[in-house]
């Protein structure tokens, strides 16, 4: 019997399983990457001359 396939289905099968998990957490992490990216316009009038 050989075993030469099992670690070509794992990566297939974990491949598919972390696509499906960002596929349902990308709201959750674009929205943590905004919000550290974000422009404060209140701090950006104060820093005009």
């Amino acid at each position: 019997m050989s075993y030469q396939y099992i670690p070509v289905m794992l990566g297939g099968v974990l491949g598919i399983v972390f696509v499906i998990y960002r596929a349902i957490h990308y709201k959750t992490v674009f929205a943590a990457e905004e919000a550290e990216y974000k422009v404060d316009p209140i701090r950006e009038e104060d820093s005009e001359c």
